[in-house]
């Protein structure tokens, strides 16, 4: 009654696969929960290979055409990601790519899209995995993932 999918995750010493369903990363054995599913990855990112950077608390995420630097983020909860780009150019969406296409979220510190100006600052409340792309170049590979850890 109080897993997340059959036999695991929640209150289930077992961790959920890939594809299984969870409500915290902490369910799946990925540690990796997006959207109610246990995830392997997310737009390219996971948190094991994801840019450490929960010792600071502050960073930026510069980003041009085509990519973001760093594409993919470990931080702490509290931290301030401030992405530096042209957002006229490059729209920061939060959302995943999937086969190139992009699938917006509803909410998340990425939500709505931001399409001015060239600096941003978004406060990492709670933690989470929380994908972006770019809604230009996207497909391209302009996308990652900010990975929110307590």
């Amino acid at each position: 009654a109080t897993e997340t999918d059959v036999d695991c995750g929640g209150a289930c010493p077992d961790d959920c696969a890939n594809g299984k369903g969870c409500t915290v990363d902490g369910d799946c054995s990925s540690a990796m929960c997006h959207a109610n599913l246990c995830m392997a990855k997310v737009n390219e990112c996971d948190v094991n290979t994801a840019t450490d950077l929960t010792a600071f608390p502050a960073t930026t995420v510069i980003f041009q055409l085509f990519y973001y630097l760093p594409k993919c983020v470990k931080v702490k909860v509290g931290t301030v990601i401030t992405f530096s780009g042209d957002f006229v150019e490059s729209p920061l969406q939060g959302g995943l790519m999937v086969n190139g296409v992009p699938i917006a979220v509803s909410t998340g510190p990425f939500v709505p899209v931001t399409s001015t100006g060239t600096s941003k600052d978004f406060v990492m409340t709670t933690p989470g995995t929380f994908p972006y792309y770019c809604v230009v170049h996207g497909s391209l590979g302009m996308n990652g993932a900010v990975f929110v850890v307590p």
